[in-house]
């Protein structure tokens, strides 16, 4: 009950300050509510001579409230800071372009203020990123480390989105991909054709300053990894239980007559005795691959590892002995079905090692 009461109290609440008069809204310093509440109106054709002027007192106390904020922001040598500057000036636009259709002009000195403050940060945006690209570049070149050509790129890619100018900064991209694409090739050996396969898949994990090539002879290297698969071993396992079973049952009937030589049939009752021998049959099939990664050049990272699967099957087979009557029907078909074949668990476990490898180096 206490619960329900807040909720309402609450429901209350918020319906009030949502349903506040511009007015009002206005008097409780709520401009960016005053802004908003007018704007509705507006919209809706009430009290346009009132609306305008809070339109306009409430638009007011906003921009002075937040240019200084996007100014300060625009003095920052940060690009976190500029791009917030951006976002807030952008905002404050929307509402002047907004209110212009009431207004007619009233806040044309402070959108071209905004706009002049953009301009500006939209360039230093530009020039910090570029900066910082070509200082990353020029790390890659002289120690030959490939993350910084990567970096290069990423600060590459955020000064084209501040200019139109765009084709020297693909060309200095295109360097970084250069300087900064990483070269692995992959080799799988073992007893089963399924390996070279599964495992020539890998080629579809090149991208962006990645090349990945499978079992080919590729210059300037950086990892060679190769994955060995151990033999591939399948173990049947056999185990038997005996299972005892008695039943009671009706074994024929006696016939008695009474002194009225009406006939009664009386059931007479057995107890049979039955079992069977269950045997459970297991195949087990266990597969291991270990890799080995020889670092051709000081950008490899990677590290040797090891895999394995393990894949299990189990059927039953019944063996029945004794009077049949006592044992229960689940076992009169004799097995509980067939073994998964060595040829699906190797593809199983196959699939197993090759995303484990994968999750792991890719």
């Amino acid at each position: 009950m206490r619960q329900l009461l807040f909720f309402s109290a609450y429901l209350l609440i918020f319906c009030v300050l949502s349903c506040a008069s511009p007015q009002k809204r206005l008097k409780k310093q709520d401009y960016q509510g005053a802004y908003k509440a007018a704007i509705k109106e507006l919209k809706k054709g009430k009290n346009p001579r009132d609306n305008k002027v809070i339109l306009q007192k409430g638009l007011s106390a906003v921009l002075a409230e937040k240019i200084p904020v996007v100014k300060q922001l625009s003095n920052s040598e940060q690009v976190k800071d500029l791009e917030k500057a951006l976002k807030e000036s952008n905002g404050l636009q929307d509402k002047i372009t907004e209110a212009d259709q009431y207004l007619r002009g009233a806040f044309d000195e402070s959108k071209n203020d905004l706009v002049q403050l953009d301009e500006q940060n939209s360039q230093a945006i530009y020039d910090i990123s570029f900066a910082a690209g070509q200082s990353k570049l020029a790390e890659s070149i002289s120690t030959g480390y490939k993350e910084p050509a990567i970096n290069a790129h990423a600060h590459f890619e955020k000064a084209r989105q501040y200019t139109r100018e765009t084709q020297k900064l693909d060309s200095l991209m295109n360097v970084c991909y250069e300087y900064g694409t990483y070269i692995y090739v992959v080799s799988a050996r073992g007893d089963s054709w399924d390996i070279n396969r599964q495992f020539d898949d890998v080629e579809g994990y090149s991208g962006a300053f990645l090349e990945v090539y499978y079992d080919r002879f590729v210059s300037d290297v950086d990892c060679e990894i190769a994955i060995d698969f151990r033999d591939l071993d399948f173990d049947l396992d056999e185990d038997d239980e005996t299972l005892r079973f008695e039943k009671e049952i009706v074994d024929g009937y006696d016939v008695e007559v009474d002194t009225a030589g009406v006939e009664t049939e009386i059931p007479i009752y057995k107890t049979v005795e039955g079992g069977v021998v269950v045997t459970k049959i297991e195949r087990v099939g266990t597969w291991e691959a270990s890799v080995r990664v020889r670092r051709s050049s000081q950008n490899c990272g990677l590290s040797d590892n090891s895999f394995s699967a393990e894949r299990r099957s189990e059927i039953f087979e019944y063996e029945t002995f004794g009077d049949e009557r006592a044992i229960p029907s689940e076992y009169e078909d004799g097995r509980s079905g067939d073994l998964v074949s060595e040829d699906d668990m190797e593809e199983e476990m196959l699939e197993e090692i090759y995303a484990a490898f994968v999750r792991a180096y890719f």
